[in-house]
């Protein structure tokens, strides 16, 4: 009856979600499991997922945050929040949000309040899928015509005809930073569409932790900075199961660069390298 149906499960207490999903899988649903909010956009894709189901509280990117960002790719995504403080959820908009748009962003949500026993989890989640069930095939077309038309506008690419000795040179100065770090560190200049114009990862870090679906992370990001008059903050940090992500904005080039470390590397240190890699790159992006 389930088979087929995907869950995403983010939350940060890793022994609770593993044994959540636990629960989901034995009763036939397709489970993936993100320790963060981070993690779990890296995971996401519109229609991928039949329901997500969130923490509210975890670090870096909280779990208003994270249904924020999942609103601007996939509107009708079905939601589940899990907390273990009920006055955060009742009423949800009126908490959440004083004017009509945040209120929108937001969406329909239902929740659950820890601890709870592992049928209420099932009865929700079945409850949500049921509903679903009768609609969900032929409102699918229609559900991706709107994903469509709500991605996020491209402008575009870089320097087209970048030539092959600027990726050498960039290259270049990215060994630089690559050498000044130690091991096991990676840097990609890629594009606000996904595009890595040079990268030098010599670890087997995924692409994804950079590029990928990281670069709609990534898109989000830029367009919220712009939107809210930030756009002179150019630096983003995240941190990532034992890495730190640290992503520069380069807007009049529309890309960013990324450092991807040890997150026993120091923090200061980091920015303060970081920070002149992307100085040398602008001057070879002009």
């Amino acid at each position: 009856m389930n088979e087929g149906v995907r869950i995403l499960f983010v939350d940060d207490e890793e022994k609770f979600v593993e044994a959540m999903g636990k629960v989901l899988i034995n009763e036939g649903f397709s489970v993936d499991i993100a320790f963060s909010g981070t993690q779990a956009l890296n995971f996401f894709e519109p229609n991928k997922y039949r329901l997500v189901i969130t923490d509210l509280k975890m670090p870096i990117m909280d779990g208003i945050q994270l249904i924020r960002h999942i609103r601007q790719i996939a509107p009708a995504q079905k939601i589940v929040v899990v907390t273990a403080f009920p006055s955060q959820v009742m009423p949800w908009n009126r908490r959440l949000s004083t004017d009509t748009q945040g209120m929108d962003e937001l969406g329909t949500l239902d929740y659950l309040v820890k601890p709870f026993p592992s049928k209420k989890l099932i009865d929700v989640v079945q409850n949500i899928i049921n509903e679903g069930n009768e609609t969900y095939q032929s409102s699918e077309s229609e559900l991706q015509q709107q994903n469509n038309s709500t991605q996020l506008r491209e402008t575009p690419e870089p320097i087209a005809a970048i030539s092959d000795y600027s990726v050498q040179t960039i290259k270049r100065v990215m060994d630089e930073t690559v050498e000044a770090i130690g091991k096991d560190v990676v840097c990609a200049l890629v594009t606000m569409g996904g595009k890595v114009i040079a990268e030098i990862n010599e670890s087997d870090l995924s692409k994804e932790s950079y590029s990928g679906r990281f670069a709609t992370l990534m898109a989000l990001t830029k367009n919220t900075l712009l939107e809210t008059g930030y756009n002179s903050l150019t630096e983003s940090l995240f941190r990532l199961d034992d890495s730190w992500i640290l992503t520069y904005f380069m807007l009049e080039a529309n890309c960013y660069f990324c450092i991807v470390a040890a997150s026993t590397f120091p923090l200061g240190t980091l920015r303060t390298i970081g920070s002149a890699t992307v100085k040398k790159l602008r001057k070879l992006l002009k």
